[in-house]
Order: structure tokens, then sequence, then C-alpha cells
């Protein structure tokens, strides 16, 4: 899959995720390759991304957009501040 997340000054791109893990409104989802097209609001907490290789990387985020379409994900986000990787 690939992720594409949108800041209001800056796009950066991911190529061959695993799966995200999400904060939505009502607590955390995940979305895994070949995931149904979806469109969901993004929560206050942590956005995991997990590479095919098993490598985690983490973001702490602030409310935003998600959509998914064709294993293509776009998140739409004001902030982004990276966590230490797992």
């Amino acid at each position: 899959m690939n992720l594409e997340i949108l800041l209001p000054f800056k796009k950066i791109e991911y190529n061959n995720i695993k799966y995200i893990t999400v904060p939505g409104e009502k607590g955390y989802f995940s979305i895994y390759q070949n995931h149904s097209n979806i469109i969901a609001i993004i929560g206050v907490g942590i956005l995991k991304i997990k590479y095919d290789n098993n490598i985690f990387v983490n973001y702490e985020v602030n409310f935003g957009i998600l959509k998914v379409c064709k294993n293509q994900i776009m998140i739409s986000v004001n902030s982004l501040y990276k966590k230490n990787d797992t």
C-alpha cells in the first residue's frame, strides 16, 4: 500500500506499507491491504505505520481526515510529530 500524509505546507509519501493504525474518534483502528474504501475522522493520538519489512514509524497527530481507496491511503492533518521508532 501507499500512504500520503498532507500537511499545510508539506506532503510526505510512504511506499510498501503493511498496515497503519490510526486514532479515530472512538478509538484506534487499522487499515490493511485491500481494505474497503473509507473516509474517517482522525482524533488525537499516535499514528503507527508498519512497513513490509516490519519496521515501525510512529507519529503524534492532532485531528484530521483519512481516506482509503484502492490501497491508496491519504491522511490530511494540521500537525505531525515524529515519535521514537520501534
